[in-house]
């Protein structure tokens, strides 16, 4: 259906549709009055008329006529002209949000707590203590020592008011 609509719409149709939102430049063998003129041959003049009696009765004033009523939106502004400036601008403020996002980046909220990481270890250990696995002790003691001295770097020491709250 989309195909045969697609193949009945004539290139003055496409034209004047580019023409409106601004694609195409306007040539001197195609002026805007002639491509109006293919677009209103395309319908037949009953249709239209019965059209525009329709709309007569409803809420469209006495004074509009129908060329007024169909080129009613035809000079409506539908979007902002963008200057280079304005692009630059943009651009450079883009960049600096994401700069500020990467020095304010906070640490993980779901990192595990220090009990839990030590209690992990402890599992690990014991784990290994039950095979008689020299090596792999030697490497979770290496392992351990790295992160232990990190679990503590910023955290406060809890005050004694904290467990009774």
């Amino acid at each position: 259906m989309i195909a045969a609509s697609w193949c009945e719409t004539g290139s003055a149709i496409v034209a004047n549709c580019f023409r409106h939102v601004g694609f195409a430049v306007e040539r001197a063998e195609t002026s805007g009055s002639a491509v109006e003129a293919c677009d209103e041959n395309d319908l037949p003049d009953e249709e239209i008329a019965v059209a525009w009696a329709d709309l007569q009765e409803g809420n469209v004033p006495a004074d509009v006529d129908l060329n007024e009523f169909l080129q009613a939106d035809s000079d409506l502004v539908v979007r902002e002209e963008i200057t280079d400036e304005d692009i630059i601008k943009g651009a450079q403020e883009e960049s600096a949000s994401s700069d500020e996002d990467e020095i304010t980046a906070q640490p993980d909220p779901m990192l595990p707590s220090t009990s839990s990481v030590l209690d992990a270890f402890n599992i690990i250990r014991r784990c290994i203590g039950a095979q008689d696995n020299d090596e792999a002790m030697a490497l979770l003691a290496a392992w351990e020592s790295r992160v232990v001295p990190s679990l503590g770097k910023e955290r406060k020491q809890a005050k004694l008011t904290d467990f009774w709250n």
